[in-house]
Protein backbone atom coordinates (compact mmCIF):
# COMPACT_ATOMS: atom_id res chain seq x y z
CA UNK A 1 0.00 0.00 0.00
CA UNK A 2 1.10 3.07 -1.12
CA UNK A 3 0.16 6.38 0.65
CA UNK A 4 0.58 9.36 -1.06
CA UNK A 5 1.70 12.53 1.10
CA UNK A 6 1.20 15.40 -1.02
CA UNK A 7 2.80 19.46 -0.37
CA UNK A 8 -0.53 20.61 0.10
CA UNK A 9 -1.41 18.36 2.69
CA UNK A 10 1.50 18.77 4.46
CA UNK A 11 1.92 21.90 4.58
CA UNK A 12 -2.15 22.27 5.82
CA UNK A 13 -1.20 19.70 8.96
CA UNK A 14 1.76 22.30 9.71
CA UNK A 15 0.07 24.76 9.71
CA UNK A 16 -2.29 23.52 12.26
CA UNK A 17 0.09 23.55 14.41
CA UNK A 18 2.00 27.20 13.27
CA UNK A 19 4.61 25.46 12.22
CA UNK A 20 6.83 25.23 8.21
CA UNK A 21 8.06 22.65 6.75
CA UNK A 22 11.96 22.74 6.39
CA UNK A 23 12.77 21.28 2.96
CA UNK A 24 16.61 20.77 3.10
CA UNK A 25 15.82 18.80 6.46
CA UNK A 26 13.36 16.87 5.46
CA UNK A 27 13.80 12.75 4.67
CA UNK A 28 11.83 10.08 3.45
CA UNK A 29 11.29 6.51 4.66
CA UNK A 30 9.06 4.00 2.95
CA UNK A 31 8.32 1.42 5.15
CA UNK A 32 7.00 -1.89 3.70
CA UNK A 33 6.51 0.33 0.68
CA UNK A 34 8.44 0.49 -3.18
CA UNK A 35 9.06 3.42 -5.04
CA UNK A 36 9.25 7.14 -4.22
CA UNK A 37 5.74 8.59 -2.71
CA UNK A 38 6.93 11.73 -0.80
CA UNK A 39 7.25 15.32 -2.90
CA UNK A 40 8.44 18.78 -1.74
CA UNK A 41 6.55 21.99 -2.40
CA UNK A 42 7.72 22.50 -5.73
CA UNK A 43 7.09 18.68 -6.79
CA UNK A 44 10.59 17.23 -6.33
CA UNK A 45 10.83 13.81 -5.35
CA UNK A 46 12.61 13.52 -1.81
CA UNK A 47 14.90 10.69 -1.38
CA UNK A 48 14.29 7.85 0.29
CA UNK A 49 16.21 6.32 3.02
CA UNK A 50 16.27 2.34 4.44
CA UNK A 51 16.88 3.61 7.98
CA UNK A 52 15.76 6.86 9.74
CA UNK A 53 16.42 8.32 13.09
CA UNK A 54 13.38 9.95 14.60
CA UNK A 55 13.30 11.38 18.09
CA UNK A 56 15.98 9.20 19.09
CA UNK A 57 14.67 5.74 17.57
CA UNK A 58 16.00 4.27 14.16
CA UNK A 59 13.52 3.44 12.40
CA UNK A 60 13.79 0.72 9.29
CA UNK A 61 12.14 0.40 5.71
CA UNK A 62 11.27 -3.23 6.50
CA UNK A 63 9.54 -2.23 9.76
CA UNK A 64 11.87 -4.70 11.68
CA UNK A 65 13.92 -3.89 14.96
CA UNK A 66 16.79 -5.56 14.84
CA UNK A 67 18.79 -2.19 13.95
CA UNK A 68 17.19 -0.43 16.21
CA UNK A 69 17.97 -2.83 19.43
CA UNK A 70 21.75 -3.19 18.13
CA UNK A 71 21.98 0.82 18.19
CA UNK A 72 20.68 0.32 21.97
CA UNK A 73 22.82 -2.07 23.06
CA UNK A 74 25.64 -0.36 21.48
CA UNK A 75 24.87 2.55 23.26
CA UNK A 76 24.10 1.07 26.98
CA UNK A 77 27.06 -0.69 26.68
CA UNK A 78 29.27 2.70 25.93
CA UNK A 79 27.39 4.08 29.07
CA UNK A 80 28.47 1.54 30.77
CA UNK A 81 31.96 1.26 29.79
CA UNK A 82 32.02 5.10 30.90
CA UNK A 83 30.87 4.06 34.15
CA UNK A 84 33.65 1.71 35.08
CA UNK A 85 35.09 4.38 37.58
CA UNK A 86 31.70 3.60 39.86
CA UNK A 87 32.43 -0.05 39.14
CA UNK A 88 35.54 -0.59 40.15
CA UNK A 89 35.04 1.72 43.45
CA UNK A 90 36.06 -0.36 46.68
CA UNK A 91 33.92 1.47 48.38
CA UNK A 92 30.74 1.72 46.24
CA UNK A 93 28.72 -1.30 47.45
CA UNK A 94 27.27 -3.68 44.91
CA UNK A 95 23.27 -2.45 46.07
CA UNK A 96 24.53 1.15 44.81
CA UNK A 97 26.17 -0.04 42.00
CA UNK A 98 23.06 -2.03 40.33
CA UNK A 99 20.81 1.66 41.17
CA UNK A 100 22.98 3.44 39.32
CA UNK A 101 23.10 0.99 36.44
CA UNK A 102 19.62 0.62 36.75
CA UNK A 103 19.22 4.32 36.30
CA UNK A 104 21.83 5.10 33.57
CA UNK A 105 21.95 2.04 31.38
CA UNK A 106 19.05 0.33 31.76
CA UNK A 107 16.38 3.44 31.49
CA UNK A 108 18.47 4.11 28.42
CA UNK A 109 18.55 0.82 26.69
CA UNK A 110 14.30 0.19 27.59
CA UNK A 111 13.58 3.61 26.50
CA UNK A 112 11.17 3.68 23.74
CA UNK A 113 10.54 -0.25 23.12
CA UNK A 114 7.12 -0.40 25.49
CA UNK A 115 5.17 0.73 22.18
CA UNK A 116 7.43 -2.24 20.15
CA UNK A 117 7.26 -6.05 20.26
CA UNK A 118 10.46 -7.80 20.38
CA UNK A 119 10.81 -11.63 19.05
CA UNK A 120 12.51 -13.91 20.94
CA UNK A 121 15.86 -13.83 19.13
CA UNK A 122 16.47 -10.13 20.24
CA UNK A 123 15.01 -10.39 23.89
CA UNK A 124 17.47 -13.21 24.34
CA UNK A 125 20.32 -10.33 22.89
CA UNK A 126 19.27 -7.99 25.56
CA UNK A 127 19.04 -10.58 28.75
CA UNK A 128 22.05 -11.75 27.48
CA UNK A 129 23.78 -8.36 27.48
CA UNK A 130 21.88 -7.56 31.14
CA UNK A 131 23.42 -10.74 32.64
CA UNK A 132 26.75 -9.63 31.43
CA UNK A 133 26.54 -6.35 32.62
CA UNK A 134 25.29 -7.36 36.18
CA UNK A 135 28.26 -10.26 36.46
CA UNK A 136 30.89 -7.09 36.20
CA UNK A 137 28.77 -5.37 38.76
CA UNK A 138 29.14 -7.85 41.04
CA UNK A 139 32.72 -9.23 39.82
CA UNK A 140 31.27 -12.93 38.63
CA UNK A 141 32.93 -14.56 36.19
CA UNK A 142 31.42 -15.48 32.62
CA UNK A 143 29.59 -19.05 33.03
CA UNK A 144 31.50 -20.88 30.97
CA UNK A 145 34.93 -19.92 32.93
CA UNK A 146 32.88 -20.06 36.91
CA UNK A 147 29.90 -22.62 36.74
CA UNK A 148 27.46 -19.72 37.48
CA UNK A 149 24.92 -19.17 35.98
CA UNK A 150 22.51 -16.53 34.57
CA UNK A 151 19.51 -17.05 36.91
CA UNK A 152 22.01 -17.01 39.82
CA UNK A 153 23.59 -14.08 38.43
CA UNK A 154 20.33 -12.17 38.83
CA UNK A 155 19.19 -13.28 41.85
CA UNK A 156 22.15 -12.74 43.85
CA UNK A 157 20.99 -9.02 42.75
CA UNK A 158 17.58 -8.93 43.19
CA UNK A 159 17.18 -8.42 39.52
CA UNK A 160 14.63 -9.53 36.58
CA UNK A 161 15.83 -10.49 33.05
CA UNK A 162 15.36 -7.22 30.96
CA UNK A 163 12.48 -9.05 29.06
CA UNK A 164 10.29 -9.07 31.87
CA UNK A 165 11.35 -5.57 32.72
CA UNK A 166 10.03 -4.44 29.02
CA UNK A 167 6.54 -6.83 29.55
CA UNK A 168 6.02 -5.05 32.14
CA UNK A 169 6.43 -1.49 30.60
CA UNK A 170 4.58 -2.76 27.56
CA UNK A 171 2.02 -3.68 29.43
CA UNK A 172 1.34 -0.26 31.49
CA UNK A 173 1.66 1.30 27.95
CA UNK A 174 -1.39 -0.89 26.88
CA UNK A 175 -3.40 0.21 29.52
CA UNK A 176 -2.35 4.14 29.04
CA UNK A 177 -3.57 3.53 25.44
CA UNK A 178 -6.50 2.08 26.51
CA UNK A 179 -7.13 5.13 29.39
CA UNK A 180 -6.97 7.64 26.14
CA UNK A 181 -10.19 9.27 24.42
CA UNK A 182 -11.76 7.61 21.79
CA UNK A 183 -10.79 10.91 19.54
CA UNK A 184 -7.28 10.42 20.21
CA UNK A 185 -5.57 9.33 16.85
CA UNK A 186 -3.32 6.44 18.79
CA UNK A 187 -6.03 4.84 20.64
CA UNK A 188 -8.39 5.35 17.62
CA UNK A 189 -6.34 3.39 15.48
CA UNK A 190 -5.49 0.39 17.60
CA UNK A 191 -8.91 0.52 19.54
CA UNK A 192 -12.90 0.17 19.04
CA UNK A 193 -14.31 3.49 20.52
CA UNK A 194 -15.13 2.67 23.82
CA UNK A 195 -13.67 -0.67 24.21
CA UNK A 196 -10.83 -2.25 24.72
CA UNK A 197 -11.26 -4.77 21.68
CA UNK A 198 -8.78 -4.40 18.75
CA UNK A 199 -9.68 -2.63 15.80
CA UNK A 200 -11.10 -4.03 12.76
CA UNK A 201 -8.62 -3.40 10.35
CA UNK A 202 -5.68 -5.00 13.22
CA UNK A 203 -7.08 -8.60 13.02
CA UNK A 204 -6.31 -8.30 8.88
CA UNK A 205 -3.08 -10.34 7.87
CA UNK A 206 -1.00 -11.14 4.81
CA UNK A 207 0.08 -13.82 3.44
CA UNK A 208 3.24 -16.16 4.95
CA UNK A 209 4.15 -15.35 8.59
CA UNK A 210 3.01 -12.34 10.16
CA UNK A 211 5.73 -10.26 11.85
CA UNK A 212 4.90 -9.08 15.50
CA UNK A 213 2.96 -6.25 16.30
CA UNK A 214 2.67 -4.77 19.61
CA UNK A 215 -1.04 -4.51 19.70
CA UNK A 216 -2.09 -7.49 19.32
CA UNK A 217 0.31 -9.26 21.46
CA UNK A 218 -0.21 -6.86 24.15
CA UNK A 219 -3.90 -7.42 23.79
CA UNK A 220 -3.17 -11.17 24.13
CA UNK A 221 -0.81 -10.81 27.51
CA UNK A 222 -3.09 -8.27 28.71
CA UNK A 223 -5.90 -10.63 28.57
CA UNK A 224 -4.56 -13.62 29.89
CA UNK A 225 -3.17 -11.55 32.52
CA UNK A 226 -6.69 -10.58 34.46
CA UNK A 227 -9.37 -12.04 31.92
CA UNK A 228 -11.51 -10.70 28.83
CA UNK A 229 -14.45 -9.68 30.96
CA UNK A 230 -11.83 -7.30 33.57
CA UNK A 231 -10.02 -6.06 31.13
CA UNK A 232 -11.68 -2.40 30.34
CA UNK A 233 -12.58 -2.52 34.18
CA UNK A 234 -8.57 -3.09 35.15
CA UNK A 235 -7.37 -1.16 32.45
CA UNK A 236 -8.75 2.08 33.50
CA UNK A 237 -7.44 1.98 37.16
CA UNK A 238 -3.34 2.72 36.91
CA UNK A 239 -2.39 2.14 40.24
CA UNK A 240 -4.01 -1.29 40.11
CA UNK A 241 -2.88 -2.14 36.45
CA UNK A 242 0.65 -1.24 37.59
CA UNK A 243 0.09 -3.42 40.43
CA UNK A 244 -0.83 -6.42 38.20
CA UNK A 245 1.69 -5.92 35.81
CA UNK A 246 4.46 -6.33 38.04
CA UNK A 247 2.75 -9.00 39.92
CA UNK A 248 2.54 -10.76 36.47
CA UNK A 249 6.29 -10.05 35.49
CA UNK A 250 7.75 -11.27 38.54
Amino acid sequence: MHLELGPQCQQRACHRHHKELNWSKTESLNVNAAGQVVHDANGQPIESKLHLKYLGIMLSSDGRLESEVAVKIGNAAQDFKVLARIWSHARVSKQFRYIVYQACVVQKLLYGLEGAWLNKALLRKIDGFHARCVRKLLGIAPSFYSRVSNAYVLKACASRPLSKMLLERQLVYFAHVARMPDDSPIRGCIFAPSSVKLASHMHKTSHGRPMNQWAPLSHKVATEMCGEPYLMQAASQAKTWRALAKKFCD
